[in-house]
């Protein structure tokens, strides 16, 4: 396997072993990280399983339910959390009563549930209602996102992957997500600034929905990490080197749809992070 990887391939040749070994999943996740060339061809040289991409997306999903239950289980962070969770209630409600859509005896029913609700932020039941929502979500993220990719690569680019492969490179590559969110705790109990991303729209702290804040949060070393990984995943299960059209493809989605929940966010604040 050595001699593969010592040899330069040509544009569109893919790497090839005639006895490739099958890594293990710890050596998967570290080899994404450390070898991720490598890694990624030796994954698409053999039948993709149902464990390849099930048990990254079980890590990433635990790994931000543990963000989350940290945050709750503090003091400090439960009530920015509890503030947060109100404020945005608050921003919807004045702009329905602008609209004239809910009068404001409604809009104070309303903010008296929201508060209820809030008191269950750092509970045993809510924080188990955060988890189960984290785990609905990612593995919707997972089909949906995977989904996608597979459709336009098969469909308008002449792919020949499957659409198992595409989860397994999806999951598989998660590892990196599982370390912005690690360090995203972290940040967020040494500085008491609570973030969802380490972009440098989140570092410094910035809140006002504008055209400088969109291109800041594009400013994250983990997600162009995990993008251009995605894109070279995406050329080894389609039996090439070449990766340039699958980075176009992969940048310019996440640069477009990205822009499209700005703009949402803009009319819809309670869609807007932090």
């Amino acid at each position: 396997m050595d001699e593969q990887y010592n040899s330069t391939p040509k544009q569109d040749e893919t790497p090839q072993d005639e006895q490739t070994v099958e890594l293990g999943f710890i050596d998967r996740m570290i080899g994404v990280v450390a070898a991720p060339r490598e890694t990624l061809y030796n994954m698409a040289a053999l039948e993709t399983k149902t464990s390849h991409w099930f048990m990254p997306i079980i890590l990433l999903a635990l790994s931000l339910c543990i963000y989350t239950a940290t945050l709750q289980l503090v003091p400090e962070q439960r009530s920015i959390l509890r503030e947060k969770q109100r404020s945005k209630t608050e921003q919807v409600l004045k702009k329905a009563m602008e609209d004239k859509k809910i009068t404001e005896e409604q809009a104070e029913a309303q903010m008296k549930m929201v508060d209820k609700q809030t008191e269950m932020i750092g509970t045993p039941i809510g924080i188990g209602i955060a988890c189960i929502t984290i785990f609905i979500f990612i593995f919707l993220a997972l089909v949906v996102i995977s989904g996608y990719f597979y459709f336009i690569v098969t469909f308008f680019m002449k792919g020949t992957f499957a659409y198992k492969d595409m989860l397994s490179i999806y999951s598989v590559i998660s590892i990196i997500a599982i370390f912005e969110v690690l360090g995203c705790l972290l940040f967020s109990l040494l500085t008491g600034q609570q973030v969802n991303d380490l972009s440098i729209a989140s570092i410094i702290g910035m809140q006002e929905l504008s055209i400088g804040k969109y291109i800041l949060a594009r400013l994250d070393i983990f997600s162009l990490w995990q993008f251009t990984l995605i894109s070279f995943g995406i050329a080894a299960y389609n039996k090439t080197t070449n990766i340039k059209k699958y980075a176009i493809l992969v940048f310019g989605s996440w640069i477009f749809w990205s822009f499209v929940w700005f703009m949402l966010s803009k009319s819809f604040p309670f869609l807007a992070g932090n």
